[in-house]
């Protein structure tokens, strides 16, 4: 690195080398100190810096609270909006294309079909009722069988994670087009436990997986999260539809709420999150150029990729906020996040059981304090104020991007292109929009300090500064003990000023409350109401355009959600007394820790967790039926199959089956799939006493040839004819396998953290035009690489290859 710092001169190179990274670690504690300082004694010794200071807290505080308001209302309008879009037809409208067609690879947009959701799950210890709901919720999409990738992310440190995965994906490996799971070691050098690093570990390994990552989209979710279809289905229309030299920089973000177990949990836990998830909506304003997603998100596989994934270390642990930073300024802020008005269903924080009120309360209180040594917290947002550190992380990158543009990583996506030399731009020139710049560290700023400056201000004011109508006799005592002078009038006008703005932001909180509650029965309740009614939802007509008190246009109904989480609360008109708890809430959820927080970042960046309690299901979640989707062969992912062992291969019905393989999904030879990789030699037509559950054989020579294993395959679904003509059989096939170098997904191989995957061979997407002729199997039809065709020439099987397609006769199959 060093050798790199010379290009940039002796001065420059000498900045580059000092240890930022700890410096501006404490530059919210340092900061905090001065800030106690200048309550205590500033309005005596510098009365305009106090009044200053004072004023801009203040307004900065009451901004905030000014576009939440904003951001509720416009959350409650969108999200409603949201729930009625078809997502097919916004395709078609930014595209002028059909949304099922195929397109080029170098086509400006991408096909709808070819975007590949890779769905990343981390866990830590978690029940099986809650890995059970959230599976159940997703497979329960549409799209789930043939667009959802899963990779369950475990931890080592769990004793149980390996037998928690195998029992999961055995579950659910018919519901989605792909389920695994990766074991993230412990104790790696460099590294933070945490959500981050989890990640940050299974990304890399499905990265490594993926067969595009320019058509993968990355969705980060925790455990205990719920996202209705029209989340995923919105993601996909806006990311298909972006330019392909803009589709790198594209993040999503949803909103946020709290629905689950609201009312299970103390007034201040449940405002706590109520205020958290408004806060999210004022970050959602259409006007605002910097938009932090919070807690799920979606971002481009090829973006983590290119930023080199999340950042593992203890900077990165609130790795929302951080990946966006990181992103930022690896694009020089052309990163976009995109808000989604589907929201993520999440739980409150709950205490240990028995431990009551206070327990709960404690309980939400670790989720944002962290101690060196322990907290509590959910996977809800678990980090929220020891992200404090994204700030001295910020400062650190956006003085490097001024004096060394490049110098810590590439720019992803190339140089920007200057409008006045129409020529890439050097890289020792700026390239930042730095009106961005300053609504990023503003956002940082509303995050991480006001609060708490806020706290400190307000309160030692009160306490020690003789202004007012009636000042206290200690106040007095205390001003007289240090100064003789009166208190300054620019000192009193500020103290007047902050007065009025505390009040005016009680109407933006009124505001702020009435638009809340507005969106959370839309989102919580109503529109799940009406997408269960399914057909028989009612259209809206011409006379009746309005839904929730918002313009929808006529002929349109909810679309289809899913199923619904298996925890509801719902929330009513005497529900608006919650918002009466919001200064002691504030206090204990907001001031507080942050104040703690940066009183510990002052001497340290380190600490360990564990996750607290999580809502018991009322009762335990069933599995989710495997969809009867005709003619979808996916991925038995993850799951290396032992001899006998049975599992379900899909019945090929030649009327109605249309594509056989899946050409955006590698496929590993532990991964048992009909013709993706195999050589199929063999197609029979079933005689009619074929029994409607077939049994048929797999055989899988190893590499060396010397071992032969027998896979048995069964599939239940009923066939839709009895006719002979009507089914389609895959009878054997040959395919060489070295398990060792698979790539990583079998539970069963012990050193597969450390395997690349291999060189996967691509197959055709194959159609089946008409079902085959019959085979006379008393006489052959020649052979080729070893296989042996049956029949004659004008009826005979066909042979798929690896790299190529022949179909004999009369052409019943076609690519």
């Amino acid at each position: 690195m060093s050798s790199s710092r010379e290009k940039y001169g002796s001065v420059i190179g000498w900045v580059l080398g000092q240890p930022w990274g700890s410096v501006l670690q404490r530059v919210p504690g340092v900061w905090l100190v001065s800030v106690v300082m200048l309550g205590l004694w500033g309005a005596a010794v510098v009365p305009y810096t106090y009044a200053v200071y004072v004023v801009v807290i203040h307004v900065l505080s009451v901004n905030a609270a000014v576009r939440t308001a904003v951001g509720a209302r416009h959350a409650h309008v969108e999200a409603t909006r949201h729930s009625f879009r078809d997502w097919d037809a916004h395709y078609a409208t930014r595209t002028s294309l059909d949304p099922h067609a195929l397109l080029s690879a170098d086509a400006d947009f991408l096909a709808l079909p070819d975007v590949t959701h890779v769905i990343i799950i981390p866990g830590y210890k978690e029940t099986d009722d809650t890995w059970a709901d959230t599976l159940n919720i997703l497979a329960s999409h549409q799209k789930a069988v043939s667009h959802y990738k899963i990779c369950l992310a475990m931890e080592e440190a769990d004793p149980l994670a390996e037998k928690t995965a195998m029992l999961l994906v055995s579950r659910y490996i018919d519901c989605f087009l792909q389920i695994v799971y990766t074991i993230h070691p412990r104790n790696i050098p460099c590294e933070t436990a945490g959500k981050h690093s989890n990640v940050s570990w299974a990304a890399r390994q499905m990265a490594l997986k993926s067969k595009s990552v320019k058509s993968d989209l990355l969705t980060i979710m925790d455990c205990d999260t719920a996202f209705a279809q029209d989340y995923f289905d919105s993601v996909a229309a806006q990311f298909a539809a972006t330019r392909r030299d803009l589709r790198i920089f594209q993040m999503f973000a949803p909103g946020t709420v709290f629905d689950r177990n609201s009312n299970d949990v103390p007034v201040f836990v449940r405002l706590a999150d109520i205020l958290w998830s408004a806060g999210v909506m004022g970050n959602y304003v259409p006007f605002s150029p910097i938009t932090f997603p919070c807690s799920a998100y979606s971002l481009s596989m090829e973006l983590a990729q290119s930023v080199g994934f999340w950042d593992v270390g203890p900077e990165g642990l609130g790795e929302d906020m951080h990946m966006l930073l990181k992103c930022f300024f690896a694009t020089e802020g052309r990163v976009k996040v995109n808000p989604v008005f589907s929201p993520a269903s999440c739980c409150n924080i709950e205490g240990k059981e028995g431990s009551g009120a206070l327990g709960f309360m404690w309980a939400r209180y670790g989720q944002v304090i962290l101690s060196e040594r322990k907290y509590l917290s959910a996977e809800v947002a678990k980090r929220h104020l020891w992200g404090a550190l994204d700030s001295g992380y910020a400062l650190r990158k956006a003085l490097f991007a001024i004096i060394a543009p490049g110098y810590e990583n590439p720019i992803v996506g190339g140089p920007q292109v200057s409008d006045k030399k129409k020529q890439l731009m050097p890289d020792d020139e700026v390239h930042f929009n730095f009106y961005k710049l300053l609504v990023l560290f503003h956002r940082l700023m509303e995050a991480h300090i006001v609060g708490g400056h806020l706290f400190i201000l307000v309160t030692l004011s009160s306490i020690f500064l003789p202004v007012g109508p009636n000042p206290s006799s200690f106040s007095i005592h205390y001003w007289e003990s240090f100064t003789d002078h009166a208190v300054h009038p620019i000192v009193v006008l500020a103290c007047d000023i902050c007065g009025y703005l505390r009040a005016f932001s009680v109407f933006s909180v009124i505001a702020c409350a009435y638009y809340y509650e507005r969106y959370y029965r839309w989102v919580g309740v109503a529109r799940w109401n009406l997408s269960s009614l399914g057909d028989r939802q009612q259209l809206t007509s011409e006379a009746s355009p309005y839904m929730n008190g918002v313009h929808i246009g006529p002929g349109k109904r909810v679309s289809h959600l899913g199923r619904r989480a298996g925890l509801e609360s719902i929330r009513t008109k005497w529900n608006y007394l919650d918002w009466f708890a919001l200064p002691i809430t504030a206090l204990l959820y907001q001031a507080i820790p942050q104040v703690h927080t940066q009183i510990l970042q002052l001497w340290t960046d380190k600490l360990m967790y564990e996750t607290a309690a999580k809502p018991k299901m009322k009762e335990h979640p069933a599995a989710h039926a495997v969809p009867e989707e005709s003619g979808v062969v996916h991925v038995f992912g993850g799951h290396e199959r032992m001899p006998g062992e049975t599992v379900a291969i899909p019945v090929l019905d030649g009327d109605d089956i249309e594509t056989l393989v899946n050409s955006r999904v590698d496929h590993g030879p532990d991964e048992i799939l009909v013709l993706q990789g195999l050589k199929a030699h063999r197609i029979s037509i079933a005689t009619p006493n074929t029994p409607t559950t077939p049994t048929y054989s797999l055989h899988f020579n190893s590499i060396s040839g010397t071992t032969q294993q027998k896979y048995m395959h069964s599939h239940s679904n009923s066939y839709s004819s009895n006719s002979a003509a009507d089914r389609v059989m895959l009878m054997a096939a040959d395919y060489n396998s070295d398990s060792v170098s698979s790539f990583p997904t079998s539970p069963r191989l012990a050193t597969y953290r450390q395997q690349p995957p291999p060189p996967y061979i691509q197959s055709p997407v194959i159609r089946v035009v008409a079902p085959p002729p019959a085979v006379d199997r008393t006489a052959t039809y020649g052979s080729q690489n070893g296989t042996t065709f049956y029949g004659s020439e004008e009826k005979s099987v066909m042979m798929v290859g690896s790299d190529d397609f022949k179909a004999w006769g009369d052409n019943n199959v076609s690519v």
